[in-house]
């Protein structure tokens, strides 16, 4: 048997009105109806180790490497902060400065953060480290004991992952990599297992979830997936899988929050320096600060407290908190950070909230699979077992 397993990012449960295909799907195959990620943005170590979030400790996609010290490049910051703000100049402008940024590698910051530098200030990018992007998701180190890439080859089968995320990048376009496994299907030439990354529900992101554009993207992606689940009926017959796992959902921004004036009073009335006694990380929804002197800890606490009281949600971190941040604040749905360290302009859909409410959600649907059922939610760190359970596997 081939499976194609494709992660279609941000693919919200409810998107399904909007893809006539796929909904008629879930009338004749397994479908699951909500898939609820784990806490965070690193859903990928889910379903490759078939742990949750909180139990593997991946949530987010960067923190503190825990070394204090001065800040660096502030000229080259300041610029790279007016340029962002020209569209057509930007997308040059990031090239060349990564491969400036190459000659510091290792002597101010890993050369693993060039991968996730984002919007991050170029003077604080030596106080952080990568977390699930550090290693490629079949490296020997990542997951040993449960990851799904090694029990695959374990058990004789191979896999195709060149069109999946690698150090957190992605070849080419959706439609370039949808067009490659065409091409691999016509030709008959399907490894055991093929992993595929979609990314046309990220769009969201900057349309919103009610846009009509959007919809009408979605529409065309489930035109693609028919013609595609078509050509493998006809080359492989029964024998085959077509998994479309939407990883997580989507949530309309409704306030924007700029957390920078706080900072700023923080540092005056504690006397604090950036870097040498405190560092701070703005995701889209948390807010994050590690301080040398724990001293200031309950005080700090108490400003953040009073700025974003009816802002913030109540998210239990477990194990994971120390290593994420002395504090920790995640918002409420709806609510974003900006600015923050990741995006140039303001986002009008977001994720990352707590995986409670239904926009938080995504979906899946094995197609291929003539064992009709329909179930309301999977855990998506449980589509690890259900990938394996497929080739007849288990980990457990």
């Amino acid at each position: 048997m081939k499976m194609v397993f494709i992660l279609s990012d941000a693919l919200r449960h409810d998107y399904l009105q909007y893809m006539p295909f796929l909904q008629a799907m879930t009338e004749e195959c397994p479908y699951y109806k909500k898939v609820i990620p784990g806490l965070g943005f690193c859903e990928i170590s889910e379903y490759v180790s078939g742990r949750t979030s909180l139990d593997t400790g991946n949530i987010f996609q960067v923190t503190f490497s825990g070394k204090f010290g001065k800040t660096h490049l502030h000229d080259l910051t300041m610029a790279n902060k007016i340029v962002n703000k020209i569209p057509r100049v930007r997308r040059y402008s990031a090239r060349l400065l990564d491969r400036y940024l190459q000659k510091y590698d290792g002597s101010l910051f890993e050369h693993d953060m060039l991968r996730v530098r984002y919007n991050i200030p170029l003077s604080m990018l030596s106080f952080f480290i990568p977390t699930e992007s550090k290693l490629k998701y079949d490296a020997p180190e990542f997951f040993p004991a449960t990851n799904l890439f090694h029990i695959l080859q374990k058990a004789g089968l191979s896999y195709d992952i060149q069109d999946f995320v690698e150090h957190n990048k992605i070849k080419g376009t959706d439609d370039e990599r949808l067009a490659r496994l065409r091409t691999k299907i016509e030709a008959k030439n399907l490894k055991d297992f093929t992993l595929l990354y979609i990314g046309f529900g990220e769009i969201a992101h900057a349309t919103g979830t009610r846009s009509a554009s959007f919809h009408s993207k979605l529409t065309s992606y489930d035109g693609t997936l028919k013609n595609l689940y078509a050509l493998l009926k006809k080359n492989y017959g029964e024998d085959f899988r077509f998994v479309i796992l939407g990883d997580h959902g989507m949530v309309d921004v409704e306030k924007y929050i700029d957390i920078t004036e706080l900072i700023e009073q923080m540092k005056d009335k504690f006397h604090l320096t950036v870097g040498e006694d405190f560092v701070y990380f703005i995701d889209s929804t948390a807010f994050r600060v590690w301080l040398r002197d724990q001293r200031f800890l309950s005080e700090c606490n108490a400003m953040i407290q009073e700025r974003l009281a009816t802002d913030l949600d109540e998210v239990d971190l477990g194990r994971a908190d120390n290593f994420y941040g002395d504090l920790i604040y995640i918002l409420r749905p709806g609510r974003v950070f900006f600015p923050d360290f990741f995006n140039v302009y303001k986002n009008k859909g977001m994720h990352g909230y707590t995986n409670k409410i239904d926009e938080q959600k995504g979906m899946c649907l094995i197609l291929g699979d003539q064992r009709h059922a329909v179930h309301e939610e999977l855990e998506l760190h449980c589509a690890h077992q259900l990938i394996l359970e497929q080739f007849g596997l288990s980990f457990a």
